[in-house]
């Protein structure tokens, strides 16, 4: 069953998608000058981006999980995840050698998509455990954390 609302945002995160990336290649082959790292504009445009795309992940995770999982359509779905965020790994490590993206948004969906599966039947526990280990992380922090295996 399709969700308007869902698929609108969906929608509205892809267009802000394209135009945060445009704005990447425009500076990227200098036609524009942006700073991507530390502009309070820049990144929180990409902290909204993420925000969106993640949180409908969880929704329409959560509604595939109350109509019940039809297998095929997950295997298929984490099987592109997979061959997507592969694809944009190898892309990356020709186009970007030095910063090339080993785990990124799409890695973290595939990943995240996996490990649902076994946390959905406790609901708000895991909000209650995801806002604990924010709220953690938030104090305790460690160079040790900051290691690309981790």
């Amino acid at each position: 069953m399709r969700m308007q609302s869902i698929d609108l945002l969906r929608g509205i995160a892809i267009a802000l998608m394209v135009i945060y990336h445009f704005c990447f290649d425009l500076s990227y082959v200098g036609f524009a000058q942006f700073n991507f790292n530390y502009d309070v504009f820049w990144l929180s445009f990409r902290a909204l981006i993420i925000s969106l795309f993640l949180g409908l992940v969880g929704i329409s995770f959560s509604v595939a999980a109350v109509n019940g999982f039809v297998w095929r359509k997950v295997a298929i779905r984490l099987a592109l995840l997979v061959g997507c965020a592969a694809l944009v790994s190898v892309s990356s490590k020709v186009l970007f050698p030095a910063s090339w993206i080993y785990f990124g948004i799409l890695h973290f969906i595939a990943v995240a998509s996996i490990l649902a599966l076994f946390f959905v039947r406790w609901h708000w526990t895991n909000l209650a455990v995801g806002v604990g280990c924010i709220l953690v992380g938030l104090k305790i922090q460690s160079p040790l954390f900051d290691q690309p295996a981790l």
